[in-house]
């Protein structure tokens, strides 16, 4: 067998691999699987993974009562960025986030030292970029 038949076969092996793969989103909603937990900041891990994870440094708690939306919010751009082929599934994710993120930065205005304000107007940022690009 040849070299460039070899490496043809790794290729359709490889393909066949990807097609047939399960899609890496967990099936609730509500949690993130690892992969996608890592590319989100440490103080989700508490809402969005398992209970291993019960520390003050994995939770938000100087903004008020209300900022589990915002940690829902960067898990579906999260999931966003990993939908590949299916714009409409990629602007829902998006449209989603939007509202997890204003609803979240709403919440925050009466605690004016919440540790997360910069990083959700950031984020809202960071939307409107990926909306722009994709579409509302």
């Amino acid at each position: 067998m040849t070299v460039d038949r070899i490496c043809g076969l790794l290729v359709i092996l490889f393909l066949i691999g990807v097609a047939g793969a399960p899609p890496a989103q967990a099936e609730d909603p509500w949690h993130a699987t690892k992969s996608e937990a890592a590319q989100l900041p440490r103080f989700c891990w508490g809402q969005l993974m398992s209970d291993e994870f019960s520390g003050p440094e994995y939770w938000i708690l100087d903004c008020g009562p209300f900022m589990n939306h915002y940690c829902l919010g960067l898990l579906k751009i999260v999931r966003a960025n990993k939908t590949i082929g299916n714009l409409d599934q990629k602007k829902y994710y998006l449209r989603n986030a939007r509202i997890d993120t204003e609803t979240t930065l709403k919440d925050m205005q009466p605690y004016p030292s919440c540790s997360i304000r910069e990083h959700a107007e950031k984020t809202l940022q960071q939307i409107d970029a990926l909306q722009r690009a994709f579409g509302k």
